[in-house]
């Protein structure tokens, strides 16, 4: 009975030592799918100023591929000129008058900001006419119009003034002094 019992325990040993781990049934073990961090965009500043203003984004998960990223202000482009993970930088590029900016991060649309945009290089003076209407010739702001429309001027620098109102064609010369070139305040 003793050498039953070996032979039986022995053809356990062997039996269970033969098997290895590659007849076990594999496990696939799947790897943990980390969906990609979503742009937050919480802030821009400033909020107004002339072309060329610096404006910043800041955010978390913008990423550090500025091909990635586009900004517009009122549907014209500004350039990415600097960018971190966390702020865009960039400039009001010229004639964004509307103020609506979009910022596209990797296909992702923030459409919550506005911007102020100042125009500064728009220079206004009156060189003839008093701002009063009237048909009154004279020089510099003596004069008067009424409803100027349009205008031209020559190779001489005389300036040729459409007077609506006044029904009449106004010659300015280059010194500011004003005449009625053709019609005289009344239709036709």
């Amino acid at each position: 009975m003793k050498s039953l019992l070996s032979i039986t325990l022995l053809a356990f040993i062997i039996l269970f030592s033969s098997c290895t781990k590659d007849d076990e049934p594999e496990v696939q073990m799947q790897e943990e799918v980390i969906p990609p961090a979503v742009a937050t965009v919480s802030s821009m500043s400033p909020l107004s100023g002339p072309k060329t203003t610096v404006v910043t984004f800041t955010g978390t998960n913008f990423g550090s591929d500025a091909s990635l990223v586009q900004v517009l202000f009122d549907d014209i482009e500004a350039p990415v000129q600097n960018m971190t993970d966390t702020t865009i930088q960039t400039s009001v590029p010229p004639r964004a008058f509307l103020g609506q900016v979009t910022l596209i991060i990797d296909g992702e649309t923030f459409t919550d900001f506005t911007f102020d945009y100042e125009i500064v290089d728009i220079m206004v003076s009156t060189f003839a006419g008093s701002g009063d209407a009237g048909l009154v010739d004279g020089n510099g702001v003596a004069a008067q119009f009424n409803l100027p429309y349009d205008m031209d001027v020559d190779a001489s620098g005389n300036i040729y003034v459409a007077d609506f109102n006044n029904h009449s064609i106004r010659k300015i010369t280059p010194e500011g002094l004003v005449s009625t070139f053709a019609g005289n305040g009344e239709p036709g």
